[in-house]
């Protein structure tokens, strides 16, 4: 019992420019206190190598480590990543969450599974890895990433933020959501599935082979700068779209009263097969 602090860490040699790591560390916590714990440097087998932690609103530090698995029973926790991150699994069931690594770091086969039905933050550099969220009004904030994957499976509201070259997926079940791209990002070969009926709203700026499907809602397409993408809407929705420098793209809209606002855009076609719509080409 009590509030812990854990530390477990290597040492770099600056003469040999070699890394004693710290290997195979296994912590079980069964408090439910506030814990803190700090890993640098620590190489192991990720079903040897763990954190089981039972409570309380923990603080996690990894720093330049490799095969770590962390499974947090409770409360809100604060997970931090510094330096390069490698093949690290993280299973929290419940909390308001914050995963976050600086612009410097590398995370490489990153496992996030986040079970609760809170409010969860996420603001990841460099990422490459798996994000499952079961629930909340999630904040997503990611910046240069490879083979990225996000799936939220609840009904929350989510915001997504995405910045810099970007490859991957985001499957997104349900909420009034909204997707944003921020400065000179290029979505490449990157798609986006929303299968919620609520009303999403896109704002997407440089993508090549990007692909957006939305099932549902009254939604907001505000799409730029991009080539060889398309939307399909199969919803029963009232859409808005406005595509700006478009190069060899393409909208397939099931229903509803649709808007659209094609400026500056070469498209390859627009497939509109039912509702009052309205077309706008300058």
């Amino acid at each position: 019992q009590g509030t812990d602090k854990y530390t477990v860490k290597g040492v770099y040699d600056k003469k040999t420019k070699e890394t004693t790591y710290v290997k195979n560390i296994a912590i079980e916590d069964r408090s439910i206190e506030n814990d803190t714990y700090y890993f640098d440097k620590v190489y192991g087998v990720p079903e040897v190598n763990t954190i089981s932690d039972e409570g309380g609103s923990d603080k996690y530090s990894i720093k330049d480590t490799m095969f770590v698995s962390i499974k947090d029973n409770n409360g809100n926790d604060k997970y931090s990543f510094n330096g390069e991150i490698i093949n690290t699994k993280i299973d929290d069931l419940s909390g308001i969450d914050t995963y976050s690594n600086n612009s410097k770091s590398e995370l490489s086969c990153i496992f996030i599974d986040d079970k609760g039905a809170d409010n969860d933050t996420y603001k990841l550099n460099n990422v490459e890895g798996t994000i499952k969220d079961e629930g909340g009004d999630n904040t997503f904030a990611i910046n240069g990433s490879a083979d990225f994957y996000v799936t939220t499976s609840g009904l929350g509201n989510d915001k997504y933020t995405l910045q810099n070259r970007i490859n991957g997926y985001i499957k997104d079940y349900g909420g009034e959501d909204t997707y944003t791209s921020k400065g000179k990002t290029t979505l490449w070969s990157f798609s986006i599935t929303d299968s919620g009926a609520a009303t999403d709203t896109y704002t997407l700026n440089g993508g090549n082979l990007l692909s957006i499907t939305d099932e549902g809602g009254n939604n907001k397409f505000t799409i730029s700068n991009c080539y060889e993408s398309g939307i399909k809407a199969t919803g029963n929705g009232n859409d808005t779209y406005k595509y700006t420098n478009m190069s060899d793209c393409w909208i397939d809209d099931y229903a509803g009263n649709d808007i659209y606002n094609i400026n500056k855009s070469r498209l390859s076609i627009i497939e509109d097969y039912a509702g009052s719509d309205v077309y706008k080409f300058t």
